[in-house]
């Protein structure tokens, strides 16, 4: 009689109990003298056991398990069976590569959905692999031969978001369109899990063309996308995080294009709603921290609160220390630890540069990013951003080393993407230091292709409009050319004009630059109106403020526009406004420290201590008159 087991019985049995690691292993213990085609189940099912563990939160142990027995089955498996096994082995090793970031487990599940023949999984390997080049290209060759022959919307959503990567990298509109026209594809589903990722990929595209071409309907359609997302407020699933990640992200391009002041602490509140999920994975989690830590350096830029940029600080700290060595993530990550520090450094000392622990810091950080960066696509920003720093230091030391390292850095960078605004405007801004005539034009040169490649809607747009008005303006007085200082004029007034809508800080610091140009040629006009963007700006910084200090230190800047308006409206005559000018400062912090006292008053007297209010009155009516 013959006791040879039945193994399809035995195979169908344990699938039958999910995760049971004991049942397949000592399933397969039993299969070692069975024919090959058996062992190959066998070994396949324990591999997805372990690997089901892992996804469960079981340890990383179970990972490796996984992959050691999909590779013994591999090594035995045949057709039909050696489809399937080589497609789990991929995805297993996959999975290794998202914890551990091994480029050499995503080479080797590359190798491994190319034995299975798995076009889809291949193809998103390779676009994983290669942002760029010839990976990327053939991921897209093999995502649009998978489309053709699958009818569910997943490889349509993975061809457009290949199509979106080759988009960033060359800027080809024609992909950027295609991809946009696939995901309105995909997101015409009735299956609710397919419709969400569909609608997400939409709203996804529909954002990165309207940062490219300022077309606001493709805004309103992506806000309105990621709302249709949004989970209920008890969610705390990954996908709920991801999805009001995501909402966040478009209020922040809303509230740089249309200046929303609501948008702006949504956008952080969602953020932090999101980080709070327990369900993310360690790389989720430090990318949405990575956000909240970005949108909290905005609003300090909107509202100039000191606190928000410490907490910035502190949180991107933290997510440079919780980002592995190996990850891909932390050159991005450092980067953006060093220009938040620079930022500190910058408001902290603008009255007189000096080098401070911060920007020590930031250069030793920015240094770092570029070492962890390599030779990527990444180089060029992590170059600009040295550059910048390596700027800052200048400023406080004086040194022409430290700005001529700079210049080439920002060289190098323009090199890599020489359409890229940002690059170009600090290139422009580091030459305009130098002070020299022929470098001088060249700054012109680059900050005018800045602004005409810059959408007028987003944030950096009044920044490289102010930029180009100092080159300019310079440029205008050493050649003594009435046009250049005329073009200089209506840069400021327009960058002035837009950075108020959103950026009182930057239209602070805009203002503080053409009073000082206008005023050293004595064109008072000029000086007048620098002076009032100044006060509108000084308004609105002090207004959202809750701290004196951050008070003072926004009014600290605000002071030099302040003298120079009044000197330029007593020279043209108007000296009434003079001294309103002279004395605006002092009455805005006179007013804040008495508003403050009146709220602390109120809370003593509430406190059942009448008497000490009674007698702090007849002190300060005493007192008063030495203020007048």
């Amino acid at each position: 009689m013959d006791s040879s087991p039945d193994w399809a019985e035995s195979i169908r049995a344990a699938r039958q109990v999910s995760g049971s690691v004991t049942r397949w292993e000592a399933l397969a213990a039993e299969a070692e003298e069975a024919p090959d085609v058996v062992r190959a189940l066998v070994y396949d099912g324990t591999g997805g056991a372990h690997l089901r563990q892992h996804w469960a939160g079981a340890g990383p142990d179970h990972l490796d398990a996984a992959i050691g027995w999909y590779r013994r089955a591999a090594a035995i498996a045949r057709d039909p069976v050696a489809t399937a096994v080589f497609s789990n082995l991929g995805r297993a090793l996959e999975s290794r590569y998202d914890d551990r970031y091994d480029d050499g487990d995503l080479d080797a599940a590359i190798d491994a959905y190319q034995q299975a023949g798995a076009d889809l999984f291949l193809g998103r390997a390779l676009r994983r692999r290669g942002h760029s080049g010839p990976d990327l290209d053939r991921a897209i060759t093999l995502l649009s031969s998978a489309v053709e022959d699958a009818d569910d919307p997943e490889p349509i959503r993975e061809l457009a978001g290949a199509l979106l990567d080759r988009h960033d990298t060359d800027g080809n509109g024609a992909d950027l369109d295609r991809a946009v026209d696939l995901y309105r594809t995909a997101a015409a589903t009735t299956d609710p899990e397919q419709l969400v990722a569909g609608c997400t990929g939409l709203a996804n595209a529909l954002l990165v063309r309207f940062q490219e071409r300022g077309a606001d309907d493709d805004l309103d359609q992506a806000i309105d996308l990621y709302e249709q997302v949004q989970p209920d407020a008890g969610d705390l699933s990954a996908t709920a995080a991801l999805a009001r990640s995501n909402l966040a992200g478009a209020l922040l391009a809303r509230r740089d294009a249309r200046g929303g002041p609501g948008d702006l602490d949504r956008a952080i509140s969602l953020y932090d709603q999101a980080s709070r999920c327990p369900d993310l994975s360690p790389r989720q989690h430090t990318g949405i921290m990575n956000n909240v830590a970005a949108a909290l350096d905005d609003r300090f830029h909107a509202r100039g609160a000191l606190a928000d940029l410490d907490e910035a600080v502190a949180t991107y700290t933290d997510v440079v220390e919780q980002t592995p060595v190996t990850s891909p993530d932390l050159a991005g990550r450092l980067n953006n630890l060093a220009i938040a520090l620079r930022t500190r450094h910058v408001y902290t000392v603008r009255l007189a540069p000096r080098l401070t622990d911060d920007l020590r810091e930031s250069i030793s950080r920015h240094r770092e990013a570029l070492a962890a960066g390599g030779d990527t696509p990444l180089r060029a920003a992590l170059l600009n951003s040295l550059g910048n720093g390596l700027r800052t230091r200048f400023d406080a030391t004086g040194d022409h080393d430290e700005l001529r390292e700079a210049i080439t850095c920002f060289e190098d960078a323009v090199a890599a993407a020489p359409n890229d605004p940002a690059y170009l405007n600090n290139l422009s801004t580091a030459l305009a230091a130098l002070g020299e005539t022929a470098l001088l034009e060249r700054a012109v040169t680059a900050s005018r292709k800045a602004v005409a490649l810059t959408v007028a809607g987003v944030a950096e747009y009044p920044r490289y409009l102010l930029n180009l008005a100092n080159a300019l303006a310079e440029l205008g007085d050493r050649n003594d050319d009435a046009g250049l200082r005329a073009e200089a004029t209506e840069r400021y007034r327009e960058s002035g004009r837009l950075a108020l809508r959103a950026l009182p800080g930057d239209a602070l610091f805009g203002a503080a630059n053409w009073s000082e140009t206008a005023g050293a040629a004595q064109r008072w006009t000029e000086v007048v109106e620098a002076y009032r963007i100044g006060a509108a700006a000084t308004a609105a910084l002090v207004n959202v403020q809750v701290r004196r200090s951050d008070k003072e230190s926004w009014l600290s800047m605000a002071q030099g526009i302040a003298a120079r308006g009044t000197l330029a409206l007593a020279g043209l005559g108007d000296a009434r406004a003079a001294a309103v000018a002279a004395e605006t400062g002092r009455a805005v912090l006179l007013s804040e420290a008495l508003e403050v006292s009146r709220i602390r008053l109120e809370r003593l007297a509430d406190a059942g201590h009448g008497d000490l209010v009674t007698r702090y009155r007849d002190a300060a009516e005493r007192t008063m008159p030495s203020l007048s």
